[in-house]
């Protein structure tokens, strides 16, 4: 039990590291510009197409891969995970984590402390509004809000 503990601590001291190794000479990370810490769980998992923008406390888990295109801004504590629980599983402590690709398409911003869960497709020119939990798909050009996210408007943006 006390090595665990040991390898658990000496691996959240070396996460940093592994981050910053990999956003400093990643070629996946070469358009990506962070105003501060952000914490990425398996970053070898993220494609970035273009100029991204991260700004501080996001979290990005890319466990099932997270594909994200030209121009995206990720305001102040966005979360997004590309794995989750199998609901569907009848004992909820010993419940399989099931992987979904996230994808994020050109030209999305997404507002402070929201939420993206697995599977789920942002489309290009959308934007996710403060503190929106996106469950499913977002059409192109929208506007969503709420918990779970609901299109309340369309942009005219090409």
């Amino acid at each position: 039990m006390l090595v665990y503990r040991i390898l658990d601590k000496l691996d959240r001291l070396l996460q940093p590291l592994r981050v910053c190794w990999w956003f400093r000479f990643s070629p996946a990370w070469k358009h990506v510009v962070s105003n501060g810490r952000f914490h990425v769980v398996h970053p070898q998992r993220i494609h970035c197409a273009g100029r991204m923008h991260i700004n501080p406390s996001c979290y990005l888990n890319a466990t099932g891969r997270i594909l994200f295109g030209k121009d995206v801004v990720l305001s102040y504590g966005v979360k997004i995970l590309s794995t989750g629980l199998d609901l569907a599983f009848p004992c909820r402590t010993t419940a399989p984590h099931i992987d979904k690709e996230v994808v994020i398409e050109d030209n999305v911003w997404i507002g402070v402390g929201a939420i993206v869960l697995p599977g789920v497709r942002i489309g290009r020119n959308a934007v996710v509004s403060a503190g929106a939990v996106v469950i499913g798909d977002v059409p192109r050009n929208a506007v969503v809000a709420g918990n779970p996210a609901r299109v309340i408007q369309f942009t005219s943006v090409q």
